[in-house]
């Protein structure tokens, strides 16, 4: 049963923002990290529950790892298969501060993820991919709270050969990343993201004023499935 549960969280972040799907935005998100709690190495995993994203969920088990004195580093990489949402990314904020305030903890963390959340690309404006693109209000929004995150020290960016080969072991699932469709798609990604979320020239933040009156049709929010789970290393 663990086996065919890593294999779904793996196939989840490969096939997520892949250029060319037409499924719209996540239905099913999941968020991961290795650490230790306890001195016991884990692979932990959460999903969304209902109106609780990934993140929130995730943040939910550490506060209370922290409380219970099970988790006491002072680095942690989140993997999630979307970049965080705005209200994620305030979420996120709230819970570093939590963290040192009441226990010491300054907790050097790194956010990863294989593709954008309600965020427009330039590549999928630039080939057409339109079904693809968010509305220029959420796409503000969403961009200012990883801006926000970066603001106070977190570490956001594109997965890359290293992270994949990292959660493969972690779920326990072999994927060959050199030469896959997830590996061309992340040279693409990494462009999109300089562009948008870095700044670099070409990117798409100076036209979100002309972008107020397009919408997505269609777009879904994330939804409910009912498990998370922990995994031991391998």
């Amino acid at each position: 049963m663990e086996g065919t549960d890593g294999y779904k969280v793996l196939q989840t972040f490969i096939s997520s923002g892949l250029h060319g799907s037409k499924h719209g935005w996540p239905t099913l998100v999941y968020a991961l990290t290795l650490c230790r709690l306890n001195d016991q190495s884990v692979c932990l995993y959460k999903k969304n529950r209902g109106r609780h994203h990934a993140e929130d969920n995730m943040l939910s088990f550490l506060k209370e790892a922290i409380v219970n004195r099970l988790f006491l580093s002072q680095q942690l990489t989140m993997y999630v298969n979307y970049s965080p949402c705005h209200n994620c990314s305030d979420l996120i904020v709230k819970f570093l501060h939590w963290a040192e305030l009441h226990y010491g903890i300054n907790l050097q963390l790194e956010i990863a993820f294989p593709a954008l959340y309600r965020i427009r690309r330039p590549s999928c404006e630039e080939e057409g991919h339109t079904h693809k693109l968010a509305d220029a209000d959420d796409h503000d929004r969403n961009v200012k709270g990883l801006e926000r995150l970066k603001g106070i020290g977190v570490t956001i960016r594109p997965m890359n050969a290293v992270d994949w080969s990292t959660i493969a072991r972690g779920l326990n699932v072999p994927f060959v990343y050199e030469g896959s469709a997830r590996q061309q798609e992340d040279a693409v990604l990494h462009k999109d993201f300089k562009r948008v979320v870095d700044r670099e020239e070409g990117g798409m933040n100076d036209l979100v004023p002309m972008l107020r009156n397009v919408h997505l049709r269609g777009a879904v929010p994330p939804q409910t499935e009912d498990d998370a789970f922990d995994m031991s290393l391998h």
